[in-house]
């Protein structure tokens, strides 16, 4: 059998193949759909500024595909393909309602835009509120995006956000809004603000970011009201209600007499915990506790426990009046024990130090005379307070002390600091927590 193929044969099966590859683009583009009028009480054809246009007015009843479209009144750009739209105006589609008093709609780009009072609202729950208002809004319909502009404002059963700015994306309802944002959440009494917030409903998961603020009231078991403010860089959670939180950069923490600093914070609600890194600090009354890390035990949202892993040190002012006096313990581990609301004891395990600055007691003077320091090592140390005071320190194993007397000490204090004190000054703490 001859299978020869000729030139002519060949250059037919040539143009062939290239008719095909230059036209299936054309043959692949999707036919643009053209929009319906299904009512108007009047059409009227006339020129405007040059263009040709219809004006339809009275329950105008217009759809483009599953886009369904009404108002009061309609101007139709004929050449532009587009619609000044007033009046009423709603932008429908599926189970998505785009309103607003004054609007626009592309039939070429499928994209509509509200003035004056917009509003979205969505059938099902759409993870940004059963209702979104604002000044401006428009919506894209082939990306199914949705963003609004000035005083925005989506309100849902659990929580009320505000923004200057919103982007709402229907396909996975990821939502992003921007500007002064505030997030009330009146179940669970917290408010959360912040310049930046990212929320993706499906996994339950938030971010809010430039300068965020986490408040959550609470009513104690006295009656009195328990605020929880927590501050970062970022925050994320899962869940609306902090069941799971993290904070990143710069963090503080303050609750009822406890305040901390941390570069890392994890709040943990199931357990009751707030896990602190990166250079924790923890702040009671004059106390302030320091770590690699520090975990601390809620009990009914007050202090229950501390703990500190790792060059733990306690570090607190020997008396008001001698402001460079502070008393300190040190060691590998440290736990902190408290009940209501006071601190009662402090328990250091391994490599124990106490260094405390002694001072006489008498009643015939105002102030104390101070006398020495008294500097105690040991496997363990224990410290028992009573009344906001040391009652008195138990050491346990290899004891060794040594007593400085207050004429080696005086004008010296600086000098009898343990390795890595560092004391952060009470105005210090506050403008962290600002």
């Amino acid at each position: 059998m001859n299978l020869r193929i000729t030139n002519y044969e060949l250059r037919f099966a040539i143009i062939c193949i290239l008719l095909l590859v230059l036209c299936s683009p054309l043959a692949a583009q999707k036919k643009e759909t053209l929009v319906t009028l299904h009512h108007a009480d009047s059409l009227v054809g006339t020129v405007l500024n040059g263009e040709n246009v219809r004006m339809l007015v009275g329950n105008v009843r217009l759809s483009q595909e599953d886009i369904i479209i009404t108002c009061d009144k309609a101007t139709e750009f004929l050449a532009r393909k587009f619609f000044v739209l007033e009046g009423n105006v709603r932008v429908k589609e599926d189970s998505m309602i785009f309103i607003g008093n004054r609007g626009t709609y592309s039939s070429e780009t499928k994209i509509a835009e509200g003035m004056d009072n917009v509003r979205l609202e969505e059938v099902v729950h759409s993870g940004i509120g059963k209702k979104l208002t604002a000044r401006r809004g428009t919506y894209w319909t082939n990306e199914r995006k949705a963003h609004f502009t000035d005083n925005v404002v989506a309100v849902d059963t659990d929580a009320t956000l505000s923004a200057n700015a919103l982007t709402y994306f229907r396909a996975d309802k990821h939502l992003l809004a921007s500007g002064n944002v505030s997030i009330i959440n009146s179940d669970n009494s917290i408010q959360s603000f912040g310049n930046y917030f990212e929320n993706f409903p499906e996994r339950k998961f938030s971010r809010l970011t430039g300068n965020p603020k986490v408040v959550e009231y609470d009513t104690a078991s006295d009656g009195t009201i328990d605020t929880l403010v927590i501050t970062a860089d970022t925050l994320e959670t899962i869940q609306d209600s902090l069941e799971h939180l993290w904070a990143k950069g710069n963090v503080s923490v303050l609750r009822d007499s406890v305040s901390a600093t941390s570069g890392y914070l994890e709040f943990i609600r199931a357990r009751d915990s707030i896990l602190l890194f990166e250079t924790p600090y923890v702040f009671y009354q004059e106390h302030q506790v320091s770590g690699d890390s520090i975990v601390l035990l809620l009990k009914e949202k007050q202090m229950e426990k501390a703990f500190i892993k790792n060059n733990a040190m306690a570090v607190s002012r020997a008396d008001s009046l001698f402001s460079k006096r502070f008393n300190q313990l040190s060691g590998t581990n440290m736990e902190l024990q408290f009940a209501e609301k006071q601190l009662q004891t402090i328990l250091v395990r391994k490599s124990a130090t106490s260094l405390y600055f002694l001072f006489d007691e008498d009643s015939t003077i105002e102030t104390k005379k101070p006398n020495g320091v008294n500097k105690s090592t040991g496997d363990e140390v224990k410290i028992f307070f009573a009344n906001k005071k040391v009652e008195r320190i138990v050491i346990v194993g290899g004891v060794e002390g040594q007593y400085f007397p207050e004429n080696l000490v005086a004008g010296k204090e600086e000098e009898f600091r343990l390795e890595k004190f560092r004391w952060i000054a009470p105005d210090k703490r506050v403008v962290l927590l600002k």
